[in-house]
């Protein structure tokens, strides 16, 4: 849909709920045209306290906050003059207007090594041929055939002229496309300036500076980079003031909730206290204290909630219970240690005495003897091993006299039965010593 085209010398423009012109087209309903040269006095006429902010070429040139019926902004517009309310109403009180110095790029002549456009050289390269071609007219004066070489000359110019102006005009137009590519990257860029939970506030002056953004257009009497420079001024400001905005907010929110904060801090240290016991270690009685001095030393995290600042209190709190399971379970099984050690060295002694009462003096031979004093020196020499429980340590000196029993009773059996058939060769011989009759 065409904008409407505004042609007058002076237009007030009353700036209110709904913005209109009298006895003019101008409304804030709709976009419009303004012929170069118009005065555009908008006055303020608003009774409600959101502020109204006008922004010419993207730059704010006034702004009118809470119940105003007076201040007013004048504005003479130039070439490519234009009107946008980007749907304006209360919730979106901002006016954009735009203008530029030429309706035309700017022309230039080439620079002495710049390459000329192939149609340029094509209508010199037809100049060229024509004047080549051009005969003395007899009927003529010297100057009069002169004059023609000149028409063509004249008419090269224009040519030129007209054709680079074309060139420029075609750049334009690539350039604009190229513009309005990258304020909508900016603008999407823009996007992801806010937070998930950004406040209302950062939410709209990310979206005023996206309309700012789109209501610049491309001056055709500065580079492209000069352009780009103003949009990406935009957004810097924009990065700024919703930075200003959040650190604002955080230190409302900060100084909102410091009070109960601080509450919550002084009960969780109590509740740390709590957890200590009658006989505690200083191992307990120190991870006690630095739970209670590293909540105390918190400091309120201005971009969290107040429930999300309470959990870092809590975390320290959950931290200290479980510490002080794990050092009292350390303790415990300290000693609980020390205990099993204790049995079981008094139970390897008893192992050991029992060991020894297996020497029988008259009965066992010096093989056996050595097996029992090998099983001796094994239990004697067994240090308790604390990967295993104490039945396991006793169970490894019982595996030491399991064998050892079976052994002797083998051994004994052995040597009953050749200290028998020694006794019967000694019983025989001791028979045939004696002699009763000669």
């Amino acid at each position: 849909m065409l904008a409407t085209v505004v042609s007058a010398k002076q237009i007030t423009v009353k700036v209110g709920d709904i913005c209109q012109a009298q006895g003019s087209p101008i409304s804030s309903k709709k976009d419009c045209n303004i012929k170069e040269g118009t005065v555009i006095i908008f006055k303020c006429s608003k009774w409600w306290p959101e502020p109204v902010k006008i922004y010419k070429n993207g730059v704010k040139v006034a702004e009118w906050k809470g119940k105003n019926y007076t201040a007013s902004y004048t504005w003479t517009a130039k070439k490519n003059a234009r009107i946008k309310w980007s749907k304006f109403g209360r919730k979106n009180p901002y006016i954009y207007v735009s203008d530029s110095e030429t309706s035309d790029p700017v022309v230039r002549e080439p620079a002495e090594n710049e390459e000329e456009s192939d149609a340029c050289k094509q209508l010199k390269a037809n100049a060229q041929k024509e004047i080549d071609n051009l005969a003395y007219d007899e009927s003529k004066s010297l100057s009069e055939n002169k004059a023609a070489v000149d028409a063509i000359l004249a008419k090269l110019d224009r040519d030129l002229a007209d054709q680079r102006l074309k060139e420029a005009r075609e750049r334009m137009v690539e350039l604009e496309s190229s513009f309005d590519s990258y304020k909508a990257n900016r603008k999407s860029y823009l996007d992801a300036v806010l937070d998930a939970d950004a406040s209302t506030t950062c939410k709209t002056i990310v979206s005023d500076a996206k309309a700012r953004i789109e209501s610049v257009s491309y001056a055709s009497n500065k580079t492209f980079a000069e352009n780009r420079d103003v949009i990406d001024a935009i957004v810097h400001n924009c990065e700024d003031d919703v930075a200003d905005q959040v650190e604002a907010e955080n230190r409302e929110r900060e100084a909102k909730y410091a009070d109960e904060y601080n509450a919550y801090k002084i009960k969780r240290a109590s509740d740390c206290e709590d957890l200590g016991k009658d006989g505690d270690n200083d191992a307990c009685l120190n991870a006690i204290a630095k739970a209670k001095s590293d909540i105390m030393a918190l400091t309120y995290r201005r971009a969290a909630s107040l429930q999300s600042n309470k959990d870092d209190v809590d975390d320290i709190y959950s931290d200290l219970s479980s510490s002080l399971n794990r050092i009292r379970k350390a303790e415990a099984d300290a000693v609980q240690l020390a205990a099993n050690k204790l049995t079981f060295d008094s139970y390897r002694s008893a192992m050991v005495k029992a060991v020894e009462d297996m020497v029988t003096e008259d009965d066992d031979d010096s093989e056996s003897k050595q097996l029992i004093s090998n099983a001796m020196n094994d239990i004697k020499n067994m240090k308790y091993d604390e990967a295993k429980t104490l039945n396991q340590n006793k169970t490894a000196v019982e595996d030491v006299i399991a064998p050892l029993s079976t052994q002797l009773v083998s051994l004994r059996m052995k040597n009953a039965a050749k200290k028998l058939a020694a006794n019967k060769a000694a019983f025989e011989d001791y028979k045939k010593s004696i002699r009763l009759v000669k």
